[in-house]
């Protein structure tokens, strides 16, 4: 079982960790950082031997809260001015 969510503990962890700070409706700034934050530790685990197996982890990070932060965008866009 654990060898069939080798790579999909991670996403799911991650887009966990990205939901639960959705509902606690963090503003848009701190969305941002956040996503440069995910983004950078993904660039950084990438040269790293032992950390490059959790990638995942920050990659889904950094896609899940980019998702959050183009929807917050989207909700806040006046459709109608």
């Amino acid at each position: 079982m654990c060898k069939y969510l080798e790579g999909g503990w991670g996403v799911i962890l991650g887009s966990g960790v990205i939901l639960g700070l959705a509902f606690i409706d963090l503003p848009f700034s701190l969305w941002r950082v956040l996503t440069a934050v995910a983004l950078l530790i993904t660039a950084a685990m990438l040269w790293h031997p032992r950390l490059r197996h959790f990638i995942l982890l920050s990659s889904a990070m950094a896609l899940g809260s980019g998702a959050v932060l183009l929807l917050k965008a989207m909700l806040a866009w006046p459709v109608f001015p």
